[in-house]
């Protein structure tokens, strides 16, 4: 017997995006699509899962620390307003909506529309 053991008698190696719906507890084994957007500190992964699999996954390095830099930089431009990382990051999670399991009927987002219009796309 290892000096460790958790009792498992197999462990099995995920896709991470797969892994966070089952976390959310997103019913993936459903015949219908979930998309998961997993926002990090230094790249930003979505996901479609359904049946129990990854249908598709991106991963682009846009992610978090970007998303602050951006906010600093409009409130730098459009108010002559100098915030630091912790207050723009404060702004950021009021920003972006925070239940785990964000069940939309219409696509819309507006804190990604707001993003993008900052990096002047």
């Amino acid at each position: 017997m290892p000096p460790f053991s958790a009792g498992a008698g197999h462990a099995y190696l995920i896709d991470e995006p797969l892994a966070a719906a089952i976390g959310a507890q997103i019913p993936v084994s459903a015949p219908s699509g979930h998309m998961i957007v997993d926002i990090g500190g230094g790249s930003t992964e979505a996901a479609v899962i359904s049946l129990g699999g990854v249908v598709t996954h991106k991963s682009v390095r846009v992610a978090g620390n970007k998303i602050d830099e951006a906010i600093q930089s409009y409130l730098k431009k459009k108010h002559n307003l100098i915030v630091g990382d912790q207050t723009a990051e404060d702004i950021k999670l009021k920003l972006v909506p925070q239940p785990p399991v964000l069940r939309l009927k219409n696509l819309r987002f507006p804190a990604v529309t707001w993003f993008l219009a900052c990096q002047g796309q």
